[in-house]
């Protein structure tokens, strides 16, 4: 490293110094070096080098290698000044390249940098006591750490691509009538998934009592499954489904299976016709079939006897078996006033009655 010449110029004053880099004298410390708080320089709180030969060396490791963070880095070590990156950024974010070291060094006379050295420095970052033989055989550490964690790697990758390849069950064939029913363009697992919610949809229609044999409704399930399809496969593509959620939304209503649409069969009961309602009742509450006996298995004919035939007997005044029977369960579903053999006293609690209402 080039040394800064020699000054032959002596500034007489109260108190001085001489720069223990470049010898020269001065009259006095401030102006000519730069005060400091650390432990080093405490007793006359001044550097021991002027700041001419500090800008000096902080030029020269700059020419050196470039970069100012490490120029400045190290005239703190050369110097024992403390080092804060943060601090030293923010210096020369404010200046120049060639001006922030000096503006570096007066931040550290801050009262958060007191006593702080070079030392502690190396303690914040863990490395106070590694020296040269430490610090080699960590490095060696650390490489043959490094250096076994891809031998492991590669060792479990050429077992993996060396390992006999599992075998599969063998799937049957996808039929010709369900790639004719959804078309060309899938592969032979998206048929047989396409199929598996068809059968499932239909399923659950079925035993709904929706008729899934026409032509309309059939298609309506192919295009609900396929969208069901396309909707799984773009969210696990992480693309945006809100048009074909929208889509299979419409797809529902049309085929009138949205939730808003099944709420209840009562909920549309003023405007389902009669013969739907006959059509529910004999596929979800069907009549038991008679059997060889012809046995009232359910009351049904007794019922009709007596509420239809009966009924129609006492209408137009016939006496006979089927007006006795309706005559008979009027007379068990009626229920008749008490007729007390004794007098009833009705006065003791009409008057308390009385005058709780008054006193109300």
């Amino acid at each position: 490293m080039m040394m800064a010449e020699k000054s032959t110029t002596i500034n007489l004053g109260n108190s001085s110094s001489t720069c223990r880099m470049c010898g020269t004298a001065y009259g006095k410390l401030n102006g000519y070096f730069y005060k400091s708080n650390q432990q080093l320089y405490k007793g006359v709180g001044y550097m021991s080098v002027c700041k001419r030969c500090v800008d000096f060396m902080y030029e020269n490791y700059l020419a050196e290698c470039g970069s100012a963070r490490d120029a400045a880095r190290q005239v703190c070590r050369k110097l024992d000044m403390f080092w804060d990156e943060t601090n030293f950024n923010a210096a020369e974010k404010n200046n120049n390249s060639r001006n922030a070291m000096t503006s570096y060094i007066t931040r550290l006379t801050a009262y958060k940098y007191a006593g702080k050295s070079y030392d502690n420095t190396l303690s914040l970052e863990g490395i106070l006591w590694e020296f040269a033989d430490t610090r080699e055989a960590e490095l060696k550490r650390l490489q043959q750490e490094k250096q076994d964690k891809i031998e492991a790697e590669i060792a479990a990758l050429e077992a993996e691509l060396n390992a006999e390849p599992e075998e599969k069950e063998p799937q049957e064939p996808v039929p010709d009538e369900v790639r004719k029913n959804w078309g060309s363009g899938y592969t032979d697992d998206m048929y047989r998934e396409l199929e598996q919610r068809r059968q499932d949809w239909m399923e659950q229609l079925v035993a709904e009592g929706v008729d899934v044999n026409k032509v309309g409704t059939q298609a309506l399930l192919r295009q609900i499954v396929q969208t069901e399809l396309d909707i799984n496969k773009g969210r696990a593509a992480g693309e945006d489904v809100d048009k074909k959620v929208n889509t299979y939304k419409s797809l529902l209503s049309d085929a009138m299976l949205k939730p808003s649409q099944n709420k209840n069969d009562e909920s549309n009961i003023d405007n389902t016709p009669l013969g739907v309602w006959a059509w529910r009742y004999e596929n979800k509450r069907p009549i038991p079939e008679v059997d060889e006996k012809c046995k009232d298995v359910n009351g049904l004919r007794k019922y009709i006897t007596i509420w239809f035939k009966g009924h129609l007997a006492k209408m137009v005044g016939l006496r006979n078996s089927y007006s006795k029977m309706y005559e008979d369960e009027i007379k068990r579903l009626s229920v008749e006033k008490v007729d007390y053999d004794y007098d009833v006293d009705d006065s003791f609690f009409s008057e308390i009655f009385e005058e709780d209402g008054e006193s109300q």
